[in-house]
């Protein structure tokens, strides 16, 4: 994956998910787009700071919590408008009882018919039916703010599943992208070389494989085997060395890699006069083991003299 690739995508995932304004994000963002500070950026762990995505289950909570809350505050309607309704209906049973001395009304006759004093509203059945409908009204809003909360915790469930493996899948290609821009430290060049050295490994079997097939028989082959079988043990030896241990052996992996380059030209320079007897195959396989070797040399190069 190229710069410019990751880094649209980076953008469209964080655009996606609402992420533009995360510091990791935006400034991950600013060293790709500016190709600056990759080698830090690398010693960042993305899996870590990666931020993860805001399921649409926030969205279901939200309602639920609302009605919820609204829910709380009208669970007490019913019994302050009850308590207003017996305040009004003793207030006019007073007015009633002064107004009517020798009558022999009880508060609760008086409180369902009124007698014209209490208004409609405020008498015993009006406030009652007004009492069912409100806790009516309480009940489907505890089941909807139920049922919200239940599909918030299934979104939340499927969408985290899916944003998680779309984070780790972008986590994995950062941590690619910005491995080839660590810097050469004592810490990296293990990691480095163990790779370069087993694409050496597999650049040797080919080099055998293509040696087989010279033919014994050719004038030139004298030339080339002794060189050939020279080199072969050569990065049989380096690639064994190597495997014991690269960094605390740096100056003796100098030597043997300067030792592989000039024995890679040398096979090289012999093949150069006689590529139809040695091959064009074995030719080119030896070519690409000293150029894998100068890559290595100038890797370990870096190690040793900073400054260089």
């Amino acid at each position: 994956m190229s710069n410019d690739e990751l880094f649209a995508r980076l953008q469209q995932w964080a655009a996606t998910h609402g992420l533009t304004r995360d510091p990791y994000v935006a400034r991950l963002l600013t060293a790709l787009e500016r190709q600056q500070d990759l080698a830090y950026w690398a010693t960042i762990n993305p899996f870590e700071l990666l931020p993860s995505p805001t399921t649409s289950a926030s969205r279901y909570l939200r309602w639920s919590r609302q009605i919820a809350l609204w829910r709380n505050v009208t669970i007490f309607v019913p019994l302050a408008l009850t308590w207003y309704a017996i305040a009004e209906a003793t207030s006019a049973f007073e007015e009633f009882v002064q107004r009517n001395a020798t009558a022999t009304a009880n508060f609760l006759e008086f409180w369902q018919n009124g007698y014209g004093i209490l208004p409609e509203f405020w008498r015993i059945g009006s406030v009652a039916r007004l009492d069912v409908y409100i806790i009516i009204v309480i009940i489907l809003m505890s089941l909807a703010s139920g049922l919200l909360h239940a599909r918030a915790q299934q979104v939340d469930a499927a969408e985290s599943e899916h944003f998680e493996q779309e984070r780790i899948a972008l986590a994995l290609d950062i941590s690619r992208y910005l491995h080839s821009a660590r810097e050469i430290s004592t810490v990296t060049l293990s990691d480095d070389v163990a790779e370069a050295i087993h694409a050496l490994r597999q650049v040797t079997k080919d080099l055998a494989n293509a040696a087989e097939q010279v033919s014994v028989a050719h004038t030139s082959h004298a030339e080339v085997a002794p060189k050939l079988t020279a080199l072969l043990d050569q990065l049989t030896q380096l690639v064994d060395a190597t495997q014991r241990g690269v960094s605390n052996t740096g100056a003796a992996f100098g030597d043997a890699l300067r030792t592989l380059v000039t024995a890679t030209s040398d096979l090289q320079n012999a093949l150069q006069k006689d590529v139809a007897a040695a091959g064009a195959e074995l030719a080119s396989a030896a070519h690409d083991v000293r150029q894998r070797a100068l890559d290595l040399q100038r890797r370990l190069s870096t190690l040793l003299d900073p400054d260089r």
